[in-house]
């Protein structure tokens, strides 16, 4: 009995030693597996990316649109991550610093204002850099002599409405009796007519801008929905190739430039990539939003 208990330490010893060497091979054939998985992805991670970037090729001869060449990135335990910088930027603000919508503000101008003291808000030397800017950027030239024609118009009449608010109140700080009343009248009713067709000036200027910011806009939408297909196509058609990402992980784009500079994402489900028949579908299912 006792040669027993003598025995008992050195096979307790033994033991722990077998069993603290069994699990140090488990840790270091899970650390080897665990980065024969990472290398794994990320050679699938590069043959996705030169996919991507040969299908975009492809749509640059086809669409004259130049791509940047796509990024990658593999976060572990998370999926992948492809970012596109999506070519021809159509802001949808075009006329920089202007609110096409926005009218002129006349400032103190109502039923009852007083004529001779009200400044009419156009600053000229802004909206000239602006419409300066404008007819730069490679405007359609029938556009861009409307729009100068009205603006010169609106500059003269603005100077013209200037010099009636000078002489009406040059003529009520004169004390000539009832004869100047009636030249005070004549000289407001001037000034009503021409914040009127001030007013006209500023809505058809504003249609113009409005109406081309529309055509802008929706130009801009169907360039973004050609590439967007694009990319979507060739994720449905080989992203089954991306076998290393296991259930839980996720595919990501990151679409730059889609929209007034911003940042579009799309985050799919692994399984709905593997499993991927429609572009379209697989779009629609994916979390999407911008940044």
């Amino acid at each position: 009995m006792k040669s027993l208990f003598k025995n008992h330490r050195p096979c307790s010893l033994l033991s722990q030693a077998v069993t603290g060497l069994t699990l140090a091979i488990l840790s270091c054939g899970a650390l080897a597996q665990q980065d024969g998985d990472r290398q794994q992805a990320l050679r699938e991670l590069s043959i996705m990316r030169n996919i991507f970037a040969a299908a975009l090729e492809e749509d640059e001869s086809r669409n004259r649109m130049r791509f940047a060449e796509p990024e990658s990135m593999y976060l572990a335990g998370q999926g992948m991550v492809f970012t596109f910088n999506l070519p021809g930027q159509l802001n949808s603000v075009i006329f920089s610093g202007f609110n096409a919508t926005a009218p002129l503000n006349i400032m103190g101008a109502g039923d009852d204002f007083n004529r001779s003291n009200f400044e009419f808000a156009f600053d000229r030397a802004g909206r000239s850099e602006r419409f300066a800017g404008m007819v730069s950027a490679g405007t359609d030239p029938q556009l861009q002599q409307q729009l100068r024609d009205i603006t010169e118009s609106m500059r003269d009449k603005q100077e013209g409405l200037s010099r009636l608010q000078r002489d009406l109140r040059s003529l009520r700080r004169a004390e000539d009796g009832s004869a100047n009343e009636d030249d005070a009248r004549e000289l407001e009713a001037s000034i009503d007519a021409l914040t009127s067709e001030l007013r006209s000036d500023e809505e058809r200027y504003s249609k113009i801008m409005a109406d081309y910011q529309a055509e802008r806009n929706a130009e801009r939408d169907e360039l973004r929905l050609r590439q967007t297909d694009s990319i979507f196509s060739t994720l449905c058609n080989y992203g089954k190739t991306l076998t290393s990402l296991q259930q839980g992980e996720h595919v990501n784009l990151v679409l730059r430039n889609f929209s007034d500079r911003d940042t579009q994402v799309f985050v799919m489900d692994i399984a709905d990539v593997s499993a991927c028949t429609s572009p379209q579908a697989l779009r629609e299912a994916a979390i999407s939003y911008s940044m």
